[in-house]
């Protein structure tokens, strides 16, 4: 087993999500997260949203089945509701990995 890496830092994790919304970084919703969007109502454009009007809610999350930190940002879906999404940083750290939304 390998040591667990360093979370992103909340600067860090502020200039990623600025890549996500600014230069297009890709976004990769995972199975999970596609069956929460279809019974909670929301799409990945509330995702981005709430990118775009959220903050970081807590320390991150070591996800031991993925070997990765999960990230929780509390913001605003496209039609104004409270909406959270957990997510990962890509393993290559070019993208970001939506786990779930809640």
């Amino acid at each position: 087993m390998l040591a667990r890496p360093t979370p992103l830092s909340p600067t860090e994790l502020a200039e990623l999500i600025e890549q996500v919304l600014t230069l297009g970084v890709p976004i990769l919703p995972t199975n999970k997260f596609r069956r929460r969007a279809r019974e909670r109502n929301f799409t990945i454009e509330d995702a981005i949203e709430v990118f775009r009007t959220g903050t970081i809610t807590r320390d991150p999350i070591w996800n031991a089945a993925h070997e990765d930190w999960n990230y929780d940002v509390l913001g605003f879906d496209v039609e104004g509701r409270p909406l959270t999404i957990r997510f990962a940083v890509a393993p290559d750290s070019t993208g970001v990995i939506l786990i779930t939304g809640f």
